[in-house]
Parts: structure tokens; C-alpha cells; sequence
């Protein structure tokens, strides 16, 4: 390790020494100007990639969003849950809704999101709800979860665990 270069450096002289380091500075100052230039070069590089981009797609090259400045996205504030609004949504509907048609009614009882999807939120809640009962594709309706059709995998499970 360091120890090895130790004797060389004691029997060097200062004037073997500032030649040494001189040298050293020379070979730094070089790297860092082929460094620059190959920096700019990247930039040019870039550049054009960029400008092919643009012209494949017919369209000018993105421009980058900027950072968000100020407060940070606060979650809306609701007095339910989206499960509790969507419960009540479907127990006030007199006949099965679409998600779009529950989404409208759970905003328009005041039900809040800052969701950029929040259509497909709803219809995975929707999906996932135990009292919402699929009617047909992307149509639901209201069921108490009690009220379970028979051969369920809830009740098939208990007659095992029953059996056994």
C-alpha cells in the first residue's frame, strides 16, 4: 500500500517532487477539457435526438413539467368512506347502476376525490364490495350481504370446516 512509496518519496527531492505534481496538474487540466467537450458533444447528441422525436410524431419535443411549487396535494376530506358511498348510492338507486352512474352519485352527495382516475376507482370498489351485486357487465345493484345466493364459496367452506 502506501507504505511501499514511502522510501521513494523521502529520497526524492523537491524539484523531482514539483515536477511530479506539474506533471499531475497537466494531466488533470487535460481530462477535464476532453471531459467538457465530450459533455458538449452528449448535449449536441441529445439535442438531435430530440429534434427526431419531434418529427416522428409530427409534434414539437415535450417540454419539462415543472416542479410542483408550493404546498403539497392534500387528500380530499370526506365524511364516508368510498364503501359507505357507494353503499348508499345503490340502496337509494330504485333499479341496478353503471359505475358512471354510481360516480355521479356519489358526487353528487358531496363525495370528494383528486383521483385522475377516479371512474376506475370506483368501478374496482365496486367490483371488490361485498353488498354490490354484479346484474350484468359494469351493472350493480344493491344486496344485503347476508342474503349470499346458496353454494356460495362462503358457505361451501363452512359445511367443509362443519364436516371435518
Amino acid at each position: 500500500m502506501a507504505r511501499g512509496r514511502r522510501p521513494a518519496l523521502k529520497a526524492a527531492s523537491v524539484a523531482t517532487l514539483e515536477r511530479a505534481l506539474a506533471n499531475r496538474k497537466r494531466e488533470v487540466a487535460a481530462l477535464e477539457k476532453q471531459r467538457d467537450a465530450l459533455r458538449a458533444q452528449l448535449a449536441r447528441v441529445e439535442a438531435d435526438i430530440e429534434k427526431a422525436r419531434g418529427a416522428a410524431v409530427g409534434a414539437a419535443p415535450k417540454a419539462k413539467r415543472a416542479k410542483r411549487v408550493g404546498r403539497p396535494r392534500r387528500r380530499a376530506k370526506n365524511k364516508v368512506t368510498l364503501k359507505q358511498a357507494i353503499a348508499a348510492a345503490l340502496k337509494d338507486a330504485d333499479k341496478p347502476m353503471k359505475a358512471a352512474d354510481v360516480l355521479a352519485a356519489i358526487t353528487a352527495a358531496g363525495y370528494q376525490s383528486n383521483a385522475k382516475g377516479f371512474k376506475q376507482t370506483v368501478h374496482s370498489a365496486l367490483t371488490l364490495h361485498p353488498n354490490a351485486k354484479r346484474v350484468s357487465r359494469g351493472v350493480y345493484e344493491y344486496q344485503e350481504a347476508d342474503a349470499a345466493p346458496a353454494g356460495t364459496g362462503r358457505r361451501r367452506r363452512a359445511k367443509r370446516k362443519a364436516a371435518k
